[in-house]
């Protein structure tokens, strides 16, 4: 029985042929039961396709044309697996899984469907590794061409159907020994024949509830040949195959159960009732293949197999298409229902349909994601570098680059011409602007009123100082000691905080700014021992610059111990020349107090002359000035000096002491060693590459070419 029979009408495009489908099984009085496809909505025909369909005169052309554009799709999909795309993880293709139970027809069902006798057949269990067959239509082929192996890529061609089937056993028990043992390494099959549809399915062993005596089966082989199927019926892509024989309730069944586990809306399960000539005398399948038991959403189609006694008569697989059409055709009851209900051949064009447009729904997608997973690997691939070089000489080349791009990567960043992107989507900042915001935030705090002189000291401390002080001042000229001992015991406060600035920016650039630097050397992953190296020997010259830094800041604030300010605006802006005018009138007028004292003495009077708050004000106008002046060149100075013998010198110096430390030691070759998981993750991430490139080529590619 040929499954394909005729030449392609050009007037057909991929959604109209699967259209038209739709609507001949209306005209033939059928409901269309693929629902979850829009390629299956009820749409009519335009005037091209209804004139090809007027041409084609019956159901066997039109199907060939159909098959035409669903194998299209379907041979897409074997060239992705080709590729090797459905081993990559993440990638699952549509594809179709038989599940069924031991001894429910599941071996013959699919030799029917194939259109040859190939498999293996045994009492006990027939399929023991899961067996993915490619079948492709080629009417010119007289004779089947036969192609098997443990890979895709390994494949045997072999002469006969008998060879084929010692071949697959064979390769069975290769496997998985040769007492029964099940396993889930599968067999590839490649059939091309003028019998066979155009399909990707998948055999699964069947479910078994007793182990084989005398076996390597366990006990628990009910439970391994669950799980082995599965493994393979749980992908969102695969559409399940649920055989359950007619002779069997169907509530009790395991292939059902399993299905309704995976797939609870049961809207990518196909049923398949078998052995439909077998049920009792007055029993029939009607209201299960009719959906009033099991909701089957891609519907449900009943076959009738070969039975035993016709296997061992040696009836071929095409004689028992016949007899299956013969029986359904007369079957009194079958006879009258939807034909599209049974029969291997309606079963195939089923499978092919509900294929193709899953396929069909699935590439745009599959195309983005394949692309996109391209571009993730490259980019992890370049971080990961080439590995690691032959010779010394080489490792200590390739060494030099690696410390270089580090160096340059961490310049970069304290200089702000990299930004870490990562670290700003998670909220942080590192580097140039990191630092600016310390400088910012000290230039806060120096600024805050904790730091002002003016509120620090009342007029009565000031005052008291004032008498304190040693010798004889006249009033308006208090006393230089006073004036140093305030400012100077105030301005020790700003030690602490200058000094906490610097540290901090040490820790930023020892800590934050050295790990984003390395995350960002592009090939040091690869080698760890490296990794660690440059990081230990960075911080620990991003300490050393920092101490001396540290202590250069130290040695400035220090020289606040000697007052002195030639800055004209101590004098003119902060309003000192006019307090100066007020004072020197005070002191005149004090001095003509004090003739009326000494006459008024001479005369017997007595007035005693003291320092009062005529001092004070005077004092803490100079003692704010001159704070005020001192702050403001301690906000700028400790960031400069920051910058100029931390930063500057960590970008002068950090390269070369870099080499001096790593590059002179007897070891540095050794720090070049990759350890074997990262060479295996780089091959790894090369061989899934080479696998989705040759996937994005197909992809690429026109339709259909």
């Amino acid at each position: 029985m040929n499954w394909s029979s005729v030449g392609r009408d050009t007037t057909f495009d991929r959604m109209d042929g699967l259209r038209e489908f739709d609507r001949m099984d209306g005209l033939h009085g059928r409901t269309a039961d693929v629902s979850d496809s829009s390629s299956f909505a009820s749409a009519a025909m335009s005037d091209e396709s209804t004139h090809a369909f007027a041409n084609s005169h019956d159901d066997t052309s039109f199907i060939g044309q159909l098959h035409g554009r669903l194998r299209k799709y379907i041979d897409l999909m074997q060239e992705l697996r080709s590729a090797g795309l459905d081993n990559v993880k993440g990638f699952d293709l549509p594809r179709l899984a038989v599940a069924g139970e031991q001894s429910t027809g599941k071996t013959s069902l699919i030799e029917a469907i194939i259109g040859e006798d190939l498999l293996p057949k045994a009492e006990e269990l027939a399929t023991r590794r899961p067996l993915y067959l490619k079948l492709q239509n080629d009417m010119s082929r007289l004779t089947p061409l036969l192609k098997v192996g443990n890979s895709e890529d390994q494949l045997e061609v072999v002469s006969d159907v008998k060879t084929l089937t010692k071949k697959v056993q064979a390769l069975t028990d290769e496997k998985a020994g040769a007492n029964g043992a099940i396993i889930d390494a599968p067999i590839f099959l490649h059939i091309m024949s003028a019998n066979t549809p155009d399909l990707t399915l998948v055999d699964l062993p069947g479910i078994a509830k007793n182990p084989l005596v005398g076996s390597d089966q366990t006990e628990d082989i009910e439970d391994v040949t669950k799980s082995l199927i599965s493994k393979f019926i749980s992908s969102p892509e695969t559409v399940i195959l649920a055989v359950v024989p007619a002779n069997m309730d169907a509530a009790a069944s395991d292939a059902l159960k399993l299905a309704r586990k995976h797939d609870p809306a049961m809207e990518r399960t196909i049923g398949v009732v078998t052995k439909l000539d077998l049920m009792d005398k007055g029993t029939s399948a009607a209201k299960l293949l009719q959906g009033k038991y099991v909701s089957f959403k891609l519907g449900v189609v009943g076959v009738r197999n070969r039975s035993q006694c016709e296997l061992n008569d040696g009836m071929s697989v095409q004689n028992a298409l016949r007899r299956e059409e013969q029986w359904i055709s007369t079957h009194p009851e079958y006879g009258k229902m939807d034909k599209k209900l049974f029969g291997t051949k309606s079963l195939s064009n089923k499978l092919m349909t509900v294929l193709g447009t899953r396929i069909q729904k699935r590439l745009p997608e599959l195309k983005a994601s394949v692309l996109d997973r391209i571009g993730a690997l490259e980019k992890e691939l370049i971080s990961m570098g080439d590995g690691p070089p032959e010779t010394d000489r080489e490792k200590r080349r390739e060494m030099m680059k690696l410390l270089e791009n580090f160096v340059h990567n961490l310049n970069s960043t304290i200089n702000g011409r990299v930004i870490d992107h990562d670290a700003l989507e998670s909220g942080r900042s590192v580097g140039a602007a990191c630092i600016r915001s310390v400088f910012s935030e000290f230039a806060k705090e120096i600024e805050s009123e904790q730091h002002h002189i003016g509120d620090q000291y009342s007029d009565d401390v000031i005052m008291k100082l004032i008498q304190a002080s040693p010798g004889y001042n006249l009033p308006g000229f208090d006393s230089f000691d006073a004036f140093s001992h305030l400012v100077l015991k105030h301005h020790k406060k700003l030690k602490q905080p200058c000094v906490s600035t610097v540290g901090t920016v040490i820790e930023h650039i020892r800590d934050d700014v050295v790990q984003s630097a390395l995350s960002h050397a592009a090939g040091l992953d690869t080698f760890p021992d490296l990794k660690e190296a440059v990081k230990e020997a960075a911080q620990d010259i991003i300490v050393a610059t920092g101490t001396a830094t540290l202590r250069r800041v130290e040695e400035h604030l220090a020289t606040l111990e000697y007052v002195h300010s030639s800055d004209q605006e101590y004098v003119e802006v902060m309003g000192l020349g006019e307090l100066m005018t007020e004072v020197v009138t005070e002191v005149m007028q004090k001095q003509a107090e004090i003739k009326d004292a000494m006459q008024s003495k001479k005369h017997g009077r007595n007035s005693l002359i003291d320092r009062d708050q005529d001092d004070v004000k005077p004092m803490r106008q100079k003692m704010i000035s001159y704070d005020k002046l001192v702050r403001r060149s301690i906000i700028d100075e400790v960031p400069r000096y920051v910058g100029r013998w931390l930063l500057m010198e960590l970008e002068k110096e950090m390269l070369s002491q870099l080499q001096d430390q790593l590059l002179s030691n007897d070891g540095a070759a050794d720090l070049m060693c990759e350890p074997p998981d990262v060479e295996l993750k780089r091959h790894g991430i090369k061989q899934e590459l080479a696998c989705l490139e040759k996937a994005a080529a197909v992809l690429r590619k026109p339709f259909g070419a």
